[in-house]
């Protein structure tokens, strides 16, 4: 496939650097709110580039993209969600942001094609002050919570999405143990497009994330979760009416009939919870 001017231009730069004229630079978006004109220097050339002319080839400027986090030391929020640039790229990129000494408020890393290990390095890296932080569309699947739960951090992160990360029930406990301790401050948790339907095993530990929330009056996203009729029957019938606007519950059909009785007895064994009349 030919390769555009920009892409040639870049393949010749051998000491690229890269800034943002006028002013430092406080937000680097690579996704929707590039700043509109970089100034690219080598020692052969120089010419500006507008972000459209940028944008078709990130992928392939993204190592001598890299090159430039050195100078970005003011840099607080960061987005490069959907560039599919995989764990090699990813992991040199917060290799050059602790070079650069930059204290991240905001990372948006979703759908970049991340496994547990760019996502277990990524919270190694974060700052415990770090405000938001977005992995979804990554497929990391259960193993990933098993270590934030793990994780002697305390982040003060206050959004945490977790979308159409492939995680199943089997991780409900270390959601929860991870909600108490190593992202206690959340109020907006999204764990849409999983796989959280629980069994008998996994129901406490669904109605734990449950009651969490609800305690921290923190808004949750089960959206498109497999959850069954019952699951959501329980929820409504744990929470008001002004509580209900915390939780997105929308687009979940399992309602398998079995499941539904194994858990209506589990409820009424426990004596925790009590059905309704309804």
């Amino acid at each position: 496939m030919l390769k555009s001017p920009l892409q040639l231009y870049l393949q010749q730069c051998s000491d690229l650097k890269i800034r943002q004229n006028a002013y430092a630079v406080q937000q680097l978006n690579l996704n929707e709110q590039l700043p509109a004109k970089f100034n690219l220097e080598s020692n052969s050339a120089q010419r500006l580039f507008t972000a459209e002319e940028l944008k078709p080839c990130l992928k392939f400027a993204f190592e001598p993209l890299l090159k430039s986090f050195e100078q970005l030391s003011l840099l607080t929020d960061l987005n490069i969600s959907g560039q599919h640039i995989g764990d090699r790229l990813f992991i040199s990129l917060l290799g050059a942001l602790k070079s650069s000494g930059c204290i991240l408020q905001s990372f948006s890393a979703g759908y970049n094609d991340l496994s547990v290990l760019s996502v277990t390095l990524l919270f190694d890296y974060c700052d415990k002050k770090i405000q938001q932080i977005d992995i979804s569309g990554n497929p990391i699947q259960d193993d990933a919570l098993i270590y934030m739960a793990e994780s002697k951090k305390h982040f003060r992160s206050t959004h945490l999405s977790l979308s159409n990360c492939q995680l199943t029930s089997n991780c409900l406990n270390n959601l929860s143990k991870c909600l108490r301790k190593t992202f206690m401050f959340v109020s907006t948790l999204d764990l849409s497009q999983n796989n959280l339907d629980s069994s008998d095993h996994s129901f406490n530990s669904y109605m734990e994330l449950i009651e969490w929330t609800f305690s921290k009056n923190c808004r949750l996203n089960l959206s498109k979760n497999n959850l069954s009729r019952y699951q959501i029957h329980v929820i409504k019938n744990r929470i008001s009416k002004g509580q209900l606007a915390q939780i997105d519950i929308s687009e979940n059909i399992n309602a398998d009939f079995n499941t539904m009785q194994q858990l209506e007895q589990q409820l009424l064994e426990s004596q925790k919870w009590k059905p309704s009349d309804d």
